[in-house]
């Protein structure tokens, strides 16, 4: 009986305890603000861990946005957080230079958007964050140099979009990320070189636009990607030189543009498609000589063909546009490029001599085949016996000069790359362009 007694008053005691100890615990302790909460001042959010105490996840959408102009500088008050339970955007905070402040964050379950902070120099404070669930947008920061902060981001659930960041010039912090469900958008970086950071990104599933970046010279960082869900568009890039990064791209959902691109000389790097859903759209390409790069497209994926003001587009009959053009109530714009390339009936003229298999079927012009090659050229024609040949690469350098012997030039100690080969005999001089590539 006396222990029974003892057994009683002891879980009395203890549960008188519990219940002094829960009355000092916040009845939100882990969790408050449901609607969410805009931080416009410094003072704000100096004064959550008072107002707001053991609270580790804002329910709700939080906006980090100062009402006076260099009032936040830091977001040392939202230490404590882990869980951002809708969205997170941080925009127009012209002091604050670095995140510090968010490091317990693992989880923003809707989308994070950083915006128009003008003197944020890196992403430091997201360390831990690892789950965005909807998009990612990182948009007009003046002089942020580097993303590296989310390096243990493993998947974007919406969007990523990098947009007008000019000092912005490398992707590392992206180097885990293997899927983006929406757009893939690069927009205005123009300190960006390349796209490496994101080699392990093999899906897209929407658009992959590629604008407006002045320094972009390739693609490189893209060699993982084998589908994209919606449009490929690479447009307006002045110094993008070639397509290679996108080899491993075999469908396309959407339209294929590659518009307004100055330096490029060749489509080579697009050679892995089979499959577009819609407009194949090239123009406004200074500097492309050949549609080399897109010839392995099924062309009954094709629904419309635009070839356009590429004033030095001179070969265009690939197999995919021969196909293409060869059944009359396709659609097909074909204006403004080399007189080789400038309108349906000369293009289906030469895919009918060069023929189906890029062997040649007429004696009566000087032809190279194959084309692209791995090595060895074959020439066929009349009267080119001992013609005199040059090959010159796209800059323009003189790499081979011989006489033409069992008609055949050999390129295979060059590296790949665009060529041009002039022949001369005593009554023709001409120049066509060669893409020696590695099989």
């Amino acid at each position: 009986m006396k222990s029974d007694r003892w057994q009683y008053v002891h879980s009395l005691m203890a549960a008188f305890i519990v219940s002094i100890l829960s009355s000092f615990v916040p009845a939100n302790a882990q969790s408050c603000l449901a609607d969410g909460i805009i931080f416009s001042s410094q003072t704000q959010i100096d004064a959550f861990p008072t107002d707001y105490p053991e609270c580790t996840e804002i329910l709700g959408g939080v906006i980090i946005k100062e009402s006076i102009s260099g009032d936040i500088i830091n977001l040392n008050g939202l230490s404590e957080v882990t869980t951002f339970g809708s969205f997170l955007e941080i925009s127009s905070n012209v002091a604050l230079k670095v995140l510090t402040g968010l490091q317990s964050v693992s989880t923003i379950k809707g989308r994070l958007n950083i915006s128009a902070n003008r003197s944020l120099a890196s992403l430091e404070g997201l360390n831990t964050l690892a789950i965005i669930g909807e998009s990612l947008r990182i948009s007009e920061n003046n002089i942020l140099v580097n993303i590296s902060a989310l390096n243990n981001i493993n998947s974007i659930n919406g969007n990523l979009t990098l947009e007008v960041n000019q000092l912005l010039d490398n992707l590392s912090g992206l180097k885990n990320i293997t899927s983006i469900a929406g757009y893939l958008i690069f927009n205005e970086n123009n300190s960006l070189v390349n796209l490496a950071g994101l080699n392990a990104l093999t899906s897209i599933g929407n658009n992959l636009q590629i604008e407006n970046n002045a320094s972009l010279e390739s693609l490189n960082g893209l060699e993982s990607v084998k589908s994209i869900g919606g449009d490929l568009i690479v447009d307006n890039n002045p110094t993008l030189t070639t397509l290679q990064g996108l080899n491993s791209v075999s469908i396309v959902s959407g339209f294929l543009q590659v518009v307004n691109n100055p330096s490029i000389t060749t489509l080579m790097g697009l050679n892995s498609i089979r499959t577009v859903k819609g407009l194949v759209q090239v123009y406004n390409n200074d500097n492309l000589v050949s549609l080399f790069g897109i010839d392995s497209i099924n062309h009954e994926s094709i629904i419309d063909l635009a070839i356009l003001s590429c004033p030095k587009l001179s070969n265009c009959s690939i197999q995919s546009v021969c196909d293409h053009l060869g059944i009359a109530s396709n659609l097909a714009s074909i204006a403004g490029n080399e007189s080789r390339c400038n309108s349906r009936e000369i293009i289906l003229e030469n895919c009918t001599a060069i023929g189906g298999n890029n062997e040649p079927s007429s004696l009566n012009k000087i032809i190279f085949f194959p084309n692209p090659t791995s090595g060895i050229v074959n020439v066929k024609g009349i009267g080119v016996e001992n013609a005199a040949i040059k090959v010159t690469d796209s800059l323009g350098r003189l790499v081979l000069k011989k006489k033409l012997e069992e008609r055949t030039i050999d390129l295979s100690n060059l590296a790949s790359g665009l060529y041009f080969i002039g022949l001369t005999t005593d009554r023709k001089n001409i120049v066509e362009s060669v893409y020696k590539v590695e099989y």
